[in-house]
This record gives C-alpha cells, structure tokens and sequence, in this order.
C-alpha cells in the first residue's frame, strides 16, 4: 500500500522531498504527474462553460472562489481571514464584486463541514443576505475542480488547492494568516506565488489587480510552483502514467524507477 500512495508524486523535487523526510525509501516512489489536474489540460474550456452554466454564472461575469484550507485541531484562528466575521467578510466581498461584476463561491474545507457546523451555517445565512455571494460547500456541489475550472480568480490561504489551480494560469490570492500548527512540516511543498493579503482591505485591492493582470503576468508569477510541482509532466497524460506503473507493479512486484512515460494512444486508422 505505500506504493500505491506514492505513485502520485508529481514531480522529481517532490519525490526528494519525501526521501529526505524518511516517509519513504527512493525505491518506492517514480514520477508519473498527477491526474487531478488532468482535465484541467483536457478540454478545459468546455468543461468551464458547462459548469458556469451549472452554477447559473451568466456570460461575462467573474467568477472569485475563497477556498481556504481546514484549520484542523488550531482554535485560536478561523478560515474566515482577519479577526473578522464571515458577516464583515461577506458584506465587504459583496460590494467589490457589485463594482466588478462577479460573483464570489464560499467554498470552505469538506472537513470543516462535519466538525465545524456554526461557522458553515453563517456562510449559508451570509449568501442568503447577500446578493453576490454563494455558499457552495462540496455536500452541495462536490467535484472541485470543476468549480476551479470555472473560477477566474482564487482567493486561499495554505490550500494545497492553489497548486491545483496553478495550473489553470489565472490569478491566486492568498490571505496572510497563520500556518495551520498541524501543517507545519507541509510548509515548504505550498509556494505561495501570487499576492499575499493582510488585512481586508489590502485583499479588496489585491482582487482588482489581480483580475487586471495579463496572462503573461500570472504565467510568470507561478512560473516555480509549476516546476516544484508539476515539472513536465504536465501533459494531460498522469493518469495513463498510473495505469502503466500499477500494471508494472502488479505484474513483476517492483516499480519502476525514474519518470515512466504513458503507453502512446493508438493511431487513428488512415485511408478507408
């Protein structure tokens, strides 16, 4: 079972990474990429147009996600940023997207609706209250990277989904609060590659200029986390890469070493 947990790893420095912390022996891990973001790189775009249509976002308006990460057993913070209430974050997030034209989604962590109730039940009042804001836990809407796909801007803390989103090559903000003290020693495998919030009006800034930015500009702001964590394997194709590992495995006992390359599709027919 600790290959099967380990044919994941995305990338080299990643497989590094967990020899160096001796959670695993090199002979147990190989470089595939990772099939999460898989269809981010195939068919992308129609995917994002039928989950807009889904979410009944209409043609043109933006699209803001607050997706932070769950704060485990660490009380003295919340997922909400800034000492403030949900209802002082939601009212302030309302009126920016009234003056830019989207919608913000409340995404909070899947844990923190089992064991943190109260504090979903307030982001279900505050998208009730008010008019661009959406709470949409995953019991609601469960495949989120989907909702990433349809996303124009993400806004996240310590999320390891902002590696995910990375690889659309929109835009991330991330909100300055503390580490999670149960993540410590995940500190160094979540680069933080865009504007970094510290208070609720430097977030409101930090969301108009991210929406401003070029493409070029986002693409070389993630340009590191793209190589910490995806590398050249980003190509659609990790998913075939498990299949030709596990098949490796489960027919000879061994993995194979280094980063094992997909089988090639099969060829269209010609002629005929």
């Amino acid at each position: 079972m600790r290959y099967i947990g380990a044919v994941r790893r995305s990338r080299t420095h990643l497989l590094h990474l967990l020899v160096e912390s001796a959670l695993f022996d090199e002979s147990q891990l190989v470089v595939t990429g990772y099939a999460r973001v898989d269809r981010f790189v195939n068919g992308a775009e129609e995917a994002a147009t039928r989950v807009r249509g889904e979410l009944g976002v209409p043609d043109g308006r933006k699209v803001l996600l607050f997706g932070p990460t769950w704060r485990q057993a660490d009380e003295a913070t919340s997922e909400i940023p800034f000492g403030c209430s949900v209802e002082a974050f939601a009212s302030a997030m309302s009126d920016l997207c009234e003056r830019l034209g989207a919608t913000l989604f409340l995404r909070p962590h899947r844990h923190t609706t089992l064991f943190h109730p109260r504090l979903c039940e307030e982001m279900a009042e505050a998208g009730e209250r008010y008019p661009h804001v959406v709470y949409l836990p995953q019991p609601v809407y469960p495949e989120t990277n989907d909702l990433l796909l349809a996303t124009d801007l993400l806004i996240t803390d310590w999320s390891s989904i902002a590696c995910d989103y990375s690889v659309t090559r929109r835009p991330t903000v991330f909100v300055d609060t503390p580490f999670p003290v149960t993540h410590a020693g995940e500190f160094e495998m979540i680069p933080r590659y865009g504007d970094i919030a510290g208070s609720l009006p430097h977030l409101l800034e930090c969301v108009e200029r991210g929406l401003d930015l070029s493409p070029e500009d986002v693409e070389a702001r993630q340009a590191q986390v793209m190589e910490i964590w995806y590398g050249s394997t980003l190509d659609g194709r990790s998913a075939a890469r498990y299949d030709r590992v596990i098949r490796t495995l489960l027919d000879t006992g061994r993995l194979p070493g280094g980063t094992i390359e997909p089988v090639p599709e099969p060829q269209s027919p010609t002629g005929a």
